[in-house]
């Protein structure tokens, strides 16, 4: 879905940013915010292999905390309606399932998050 239907980015980077203000203030990670292309070009991969990139020299905890935060920080942007579309997504898959079309979602993200963006 990410990606293909929504435009990642705009979700994501909101995201990313405020999820290493709250590391920092916790204490789990010191420094700037790593370029949001460093990030970028890790869509798609498994949570752990994109923190061992982002935050290499993080601890496990730190890691797992930005599990929890990425998270919690993308759901709530779903919620306030902040990932945007490509055009015309809604428009088809509307279109599409009346006339029968059964509209499934192959994802490996997590199951919560998965079903809150085909909620949104």
């Amino acid at each position: 879905m990410d990606g293909t239907l929504f435009q990642t980015e705009t979700l994501l980077l909101p995201a990313y940013h405020k999820l290493f203000d709250i590391l920092r203030e916790e204490g789990h990670y010191q420094g700037e915010t790593p370029d949001e292309e460093l990030m970028l070009g890790c869509l798609g991969m498994l949570l752990d292999d994109i923190w061992k990139k982002v935050i290499p020299n993080g601890t496990p905890a730190a890691h797992r905390r930005a599990d929890e935060l990425l998270l919690q920080l993308e759901l709530e942007g779903l919620n306030n309606k902040t990932g945007i579309l490509y055009p015309e997504v809604q428009e088809t898959l509307e279109e599409l399932h009346p006339r029968g079309f059964r509209l499934l979602v192959a994802s490996h993200g997590l199951e919560h998050y998965v079903k809150v963006i085909a909620e949104a």
